[in-house]
């Protein structure tokens, strides 16, 4: 089973950067994990939110396939405690598919008529968090799903 994050933009915190790669390593130990990095051209940038997404959109249909499991980090969706999640990632861990996608949008979210394609659109919190800081809360959730999974003592309940 391989895992791919596919994320609009890079992270520009050095903070972000080091726990970002720090539980990428951790995740490393569990399944092989590919990081897709799509960065707009910077003169979207300059465009209205609407386009902004549109383009963004169109950017993420290339790992739109269907050999793989799709979930998209929402604020609209679906909320599960740690727990909870572990129990889902095992379920597409032994599922058919090849490959999980998990993807992160830019700053003002995925454009709504994508939204359908995923298998699964998943919220983090009811907070509202940077894009760039839900990358680093999401890989901490991913690698204590997989010690839930495998009964390591990182998930304390």
């Amino acid at each position: 089973m391989k895992l791919e994050l596919i994320m609009i933009e890079k992270n520009s915190e050095k903070f972000i950067n080091d726990g970002y790669e720090h539980f990428l390593n951790k995740i490393n130990h569990y399944a092989k994990t590919e990081v897709h990095v799509l960065r707009p051209p910077p003169e979207l940038r300059k465009k209205s939110i609407d386009e902004q997404k549109k383009a963004e959109a169109e950017m993420l249909k290339k790992y739109m396939t269907t050999d793989a499991f799709k979930v998209l980090l929402d604020e609209k969706g679906q909320k599960m405690n740690s727990v909870e999640f572990s129990k889902e990632l095992g379920k597409w861990l032994s599922g058919s598919q090849k490959k999980i996608r998990f993807f992160i949008g830019g700053p003002y979210g995925v454009y709504d008529p994508l939204k359908k394609d995923f298998q699964l659109l998943l919220s983090l919190s009811d907070m509202t968090f940077s894009h760039q800081i839900i990358r680093l809360i999401f890989l901490e959730q991913l690698y204590r799903a997989f010690t839930i999974l495998r009964g390591e003592k990182y998930h304390h309940t």
